[in-house]
């Protein structure tokens, strides 16, 4: 019954369902592959699983995400654990730490100090990825593609199937943008003074132009914010 029931309503390969117990499919909007949370059959370890949706460029864009993530290791990406098979399904498999996309609400619900922190390891992950040798941009830096873990409240990037490696500087600063955008999103102005939310916005516009020469002041800016945040609850 329940592989009938992963087939029928989730559209999950039966060769994915041979391999692994699906529990859960993520109602994901920003992502164009099916993610399903799931347990390897025989060892019971929880994975992420982003599977083919069968056409070709699916397929061509999970060999890309393989191949740019195997480059890239950073404690704010959602790493990859395993290769695609081969032949029938394909798929990505990814370690699974509880974690949930991001929205609205569970931001909303955080303190003010763990959404500055969010923003400022957001914003360092963003400026790892554009400081590679050859640089990526991500294309997709939405919410929903912010994965926390409960309690400790670490961040992970990703949703990195339409990202590029050695992208253009237009694309660069259109992920930048992006990523300004959502730290409105992220960060809770409310504690922070109006000195000090002038300092991050004009860090942020400085940073967004130029980030060689601004990627520090910017990181300072949102570091002084999390002070505030937390001198805030004391």
């Amino acid at each position: 019954m329940f592989t009938v029931r992963a087939t029928e309503s989730w559209g999950a390969p039966e060769e994915l369902q041979a391999a692994f117990l699906l529990d859960q499919r993520l109602d994901l909007v920003a992502t164009t592959e099916p993610v399903f949370l799931g347990r390897e059959r025989g060892t019971g370890h929880r994975l992420w699983i982003k599977c083919s949706d069968g056409s070709r460029e699916s397929n061509e864009r999970l060999a890309r995400e393989e191949r740019l993530l195997a480059g890239l290791g950073h404690p704010h990406i959602l790493p990859l654990i395993a290769d695609r098979e081969e032949g029938a399904a394909s798929y990505l498999l990814y370690p699974w730490q509880a974690e949930q996309p991001l929205d609205a609400k569970s931001i909303g619900e955080l303190p003010c100090a763990d959404r500055a922190r969010l923003a400022i390891d957001f914003v360092d992950v963003v400026c790892f990825l554009q400081s590679r040798p050859a640089p990526v941009a991500h294309n997709r830096l939405v919410l929903e593609n912010l994965w926390m873990t409960p309690r400790v409240h670490w961040l992970r990037l990703s949703g990195f199937s339409h990202a590029v490696a050695g992208a253009s500087a237009e694309s660069l600063r259109a992920d930048r943008q992006a990523a300004l955008d959502l730290l409105e999103q992220i960060v809770d102005r409310n504690p922070i003074s109006p000195d000090e939310a002038l300092a991050i916005d004009n860090a942020g516009t400085h940073w967004l132009d130029d980030p060689t020469g601004h990627t520090e002041a910017f990181s300072q800016a949102l570091r002084r914010g999390l002070l505030a945040c937390v001198t805030a609850d004391l």
